[in-house]
């Protein structure tokens, strides 16, 4: 799969074909017509959304703004700090609504770390 670069400010280019793109609001490459928010360059963010005494509701309204917020960027997947308290257990029916209404492709806990989850976002 390819990826998408932020080039600058208002700009990005597809790496698929190596075109600018300086309409934020152009969906599809005018040059290969490649699917710019699908474009990933397989790179995985993380967030905290557990720690500084966070609520359960603090914690899931992070979740989601992170998950918007990099769904638009280039990167495949968001690791998600989720501790091992409360935020954990109660996480999981959110992660199910994303999976359900494809704002993710999956997750699953981190490999040796039950303390955070890895989404699939692209």
């Amino acid at each position: 799969m390819s990826s998408v670069a932020n080039s600058g400010l208002g700009s990005r280019e597809c790496l698929q074909c190596g075109f600018i793109i300086d309409d934020r609001e152009i969906t599809d490459c005018p040059k290969c017509d490649a699917v710019l928010g699908k474009q990933t360059d397989g790179s995985i963010r993380t967030v905290d959304i557990a720690h500084h005494q966070k609520t359960l509701s603090e914690a899931v309204d992070k979740l989601r703004k992170a998950v918007n917020r990099h769904r638009k960027g280039k990167a495949e997947s968001l690791r998600v700090i989720v501790g091992g308290g409360i935020i954990r257990e109660g996480i999981i029916a959110s992660l199910n609504q994303m999976r359900a209404r494809r704002l993710i492709k999956d997750y699953q806990p981190e490999k040796g770390n039950s303390g955070a989850y890895v989404l699939k976002l692209k």
